[in-house]
């Protein structure tokens, strides 16, 4: 089932950088956790709808201190204004915009008015929407990158899509990466 992890110092090693980032929205003022471990995803998967398996907003930021002990960078995905103002008020380094949210381009606005870098998820979008939000972003002249998604979790590995990764850097002209 799903639960959230008490100590996180396991996946904690010394040369590797580590994100976590948690889904918020309004819906009623709660996140949804956007990390599970490989080994859940596997045994104990079950479909998630935006929603579900939400976390309480007063949980987000002890556990963005304890990342921040671990030497990890906690960031969030937000689905509205509230979020990001929310997200704003943790100081959150970054956002990250999942890819069913590429079209909302006011919510784009909003973020990258933040001036903080911006993380788009490609998973569900077509390339046009990708370089339309990519063009969002950088008329307000924040940080863009655009990481690899594919929507399917698990991800069978044959799916990954790691050669979209150097199309992407051809194609938009910003840092790239993989998100799952």
């Amino acid at each position: 089932g799903w639960h959230c992890r008490q100590d996180w110092s396991d996946f904690a090693m010394p040369g590797c950088i580590w994100w976590s980032d948690f889904h918020v929205s309004s819906l009623a003022g709660s996140i949804r956790s956007g990390c599970i471990s490989w080994q859940d995803r596997q045994e104990n998967f079950l479909p998630v709808k935006h929603g579900e398996a939400m976390t309480p907003w007063e949980w987000h930021a002890p556990i963005m201190q304890r990342a921040n002990q671990l030497g990890m960078s906690c960031f969030s995905t937000p689905f509205d204004d509230s979020a990001v103002d929310f997200l704003e008020s943790l100081d959150v380094p970054c956002y990250k915009i999942a890819s069913f949210e590429n079209t909302d381009l006011p919510l784009i606005r909003r973020v990258a008015a933040t001036g903080k870098p911006v993380l788009i998820s490609s998973g569900m979008s077509s390339f046009a929407d990708l370089g339309e939000a990519v063009s969002v972003v950088r008329a307000a002249k924040a940080p863009v990158g655009v990481f690899q998604c594919t929507t399917a979790y698990p991800c069978p590995p044959e799916r990954v899509g790691l050669n979209l990764i150097p199309f992407y850097r051809e194609r938009y002209g910003c840092w790239v990466g993989l998100s799952d």
